[in-house]
């Protein structure tokens, strides 16, 4: 039987941080409850797996798991106080392995007040949840049997915001947001202070225009070993409109950062860009940036017709935990689902989307260099919606080796990357009913500090049927089979019923 892990006490900052985003949300709710939209609801599972140590280098072990999940998700889209927050409590009880019976919280939300009209603004956000930390070792990352509590990240932020127009076009903003960061395990907990002022007037000078802007961001890490880092930068833009359509662009600049522990880099910004709006359905933009880690860029493009979208995303730039989870293709899923006109049938989805993976959550103590090229193609139908998706995502450590989480994929690796392709295919059965299958397969890789590469294989196939059984309430039945061989290599089965209500 496993030994419980220690129980690590949550920062007395983070609660108050918390506890105050949660008193807002009240307040405002109290302040005009007429427009705040409070949906309860609950959801059941039952699963069974044929190997529930999948990852683990045990003997297959089959199981029984029952889930009960109540849940609240408020919303506001008008007024002083818009944003939204869901919330579920996951209880699961196993059969056999009842040393891992797990209840926890899962919660997400983002909200904005206008604490004065069109000037000053406050920001809030939340997650909680539990994925996979390592791409190598394990299930995939959104798998919803990963509720191993050392897997659990943890992150609120609160920040105001102000809004200027000083003069004639041009637009300013100064705004401050702090950002708290941990989880279980041995998660490396943070603090996060960011600082941005910028004035700009993109059309101001008639064909030209001109921006400024600066930012500061200081990370402060819970384990007094562990080194704080800083990094600045200011630009100073200068924007030529070549017509309605077309906007070019140039900017230069400096950037300082410590990344490496005790040295600090000073260095030049270059940089040009475009931004191009053939028609209303079309948006294409992009930017290269001689910086300090060599070239940072961003491409755009998106188009949209009645029955397809497209999407293209190349970007290279500085990254961290705090500010990136990257999802495959995640703009072309919820185009998908967007296009789902019953909201039952979009609530089923999007619970297929979350159970779906792979998902790349990537969490690391580190900051690191992401290079991430995605796309694909939904093709919406009468009954059929369709979405082919590729994505490859590369990241190069920052600083030093991870030494305090071996969980941490940059405790053994300098780089990592991601390959994958999926294709997800759904049929409308019925007004009422749906048939729903996605087909993925991924590879991670890992280089490390001895030039040694390793890499593990994933295929995911997952096949289901969703169904609206009331005015309030669904119902469906799924099975997925999950393979890896590499550094983890392990085959499962998983069929699942589900049912849910809303309230």
């Amino acid at each position: 039987m496993r030994r419980p892990e220690p129980r690590r006490r949550r920062a007395p900052h983070r609660l108050a941080a918390l506890a105050a985003a949660l008193g807002v949300l009240l307040v405002a709710e109290g302040a005009a409850a007429q427009i705040v939209r409070v949906q309860p609801s609950v959801q059941t599972r039952l699963t069974y797996t044929d190997n529930i140590d999948a990852g683990a280098a045990t003997a297959k072990r089959s199981d029984w798991i029952a889930e009960l999940a109540p849940g609240v998700s408020v919303s506001r889209a008008s007024g002083r106080f818009s944003g939204d927050l869901n919330a579920q409590l996951r209880g699961l009880a196993h059969v056999r392995e009842t040393d891992r019976n797990a209840g926890f919280v899962v919660l997400g939300g983002n909200g904005r007040i206008e604490a004065v009209e069109d000037l000053f603004f406050v920001d809030l956000a939340a997650s909680i949840s539990r994925n996979n930390r390592s791409g190598l070792r394990g299930r995939a990352g959104d798998d919803f049997l990963n509720v191993d509590r050392a897997n659990e990240t943890r992150q609120f932020s609160v920040g105001p915001r102000l809004t200027l127009r000083p003069f004639g076009t041009a637009e300013g903003l100064i705004l401050h947001r702090s950002t708290w960061f941990d989880g279980g395990g041995q998660i490396d907990g943070r603090r996060t202070a960011d600082w941005q002022a910028g004035l700009s007037d993109p059309a101001g000078l008639g064909r030209f225009g001109w921006g400024v802007d600066a930012r500061r961001s200081d990370t402060r890490f819970d384990d007094p070993l562990t080194p704080r880092t800083t990094q600045k930068s200011s630009r100073a833009t200068l924007f030529y409109n070549v017509s309605p359509q077309l906007r070019l662009s140039g900017n230069v600049g400096s950037e300082w950062n410590d990344f490496s522990t005790g040295v600090e880099r000073r260095t030049s910004i270059k940089g040009v860009g475009f931004d191009w709006r053939p028609n209303e359905r079309t948006t294409i933009a992009g930017s290269i940036e001689d910086r300090f880690f060599g070239n940072g860029y961003s491409l755009r493009f998106d188009h949209r017709r009645p029955l397809s979208a497209w999407n293209l995303a190349w970007t290279r730039d500085v990254s961290s935990s705090l500010d990136t989870r990257t999802v495959p293709v995640v703009d072309l899923d919820f185009e998908r689902i967007a296009a789902i006109t019953d909201p039952a049938e979009r609530e089923r989805q999007l619970e297929l989307l979350r159970e779906v993976g792979p998902r790349f959550d990537f969490v690391s103590s580190r900051f690191f260099v992401a290079r991430s090229l995605r796309g694909g193609v939904s093709l919406i139908g009468a009954r059929n919606v369709l979405t082919l998706s590729l994505q490859r995502t590369e990241r190069a450590r920052l600083g030093d080796p991870v030494t305090n989480d071996p969980r941490d994929d940059f405790a053994t690796f300098d780089e990592t990357r991601d390959d994958s392709a999926s294709i997800a295919f759904s049929h409308r059965l019925s007004a009422f009913t749906s048939l729903n299958s996605t087909l993925t397969h991924s590879r991670s890789r890992g280089t490390g500090l001895a030039a040694t590469t390793d890499r593990t294989d994933r295929t995911l196939f997952a096949l289901g049927i969703t169904s609206r059984v009331g005015p309030r309430s669904t119902g469906g039945l799924q099975y997925r089979y999950q393979k890896s061989d590499g550094v983890t290599d392990f085959t499962e089965n998983v069929l699942t019923a589900n049912f849910g209500m809303r309230f």
